[in-house]
């Protein structure tokens, strides 16, 4: 599933909680086989004022080749007629140790 994903940060774990995996994320697009540490360098652009107001704990590095904590990435595909009513299985490279798929 190479290709244009839609992608959130989550540094404050909020997304299961709001169900973000039944509303969507909405913020950034980002090309897979990537990572945010490599694709974005300013946090100005990507997450506003409110990443800034977080504290200072949180936020040791204007851009995200040092940020570990979670990352929502979201992509719609559509199986062929032919697969229809089969098991399909999704293998997912690179993916953290710790991942939840919906």
């Amino acid at each position: 599933m190479d290709g244009e994903w839609r992608f959130k940060l989550d540094p404050k774990q909020v997304g299961e909680n709001e169900q973000w995996f039944k509303i969507g994320v909405h913020d950034r697009k980002i090309i897979v086989p990537s990572s945010w540490q490599a694709v974005f360098k300013d946090l100005r652009d990507f997450c506003g004022v409110s990443w800034f107001s977080a504290p200072a704990d949180q936020l040791n590095t204007k851009d995200l080749s040092e940020y570990v904590g979670t990352g929502w990435y979201e992509r719609e595909f559509t199986v062929s007629d032919s697969l229809k009513g089969r098991r399909i299985a999704a293998v997912f490279c690179g993916v953290n140790y710790f991942s939840k798929i919906w």
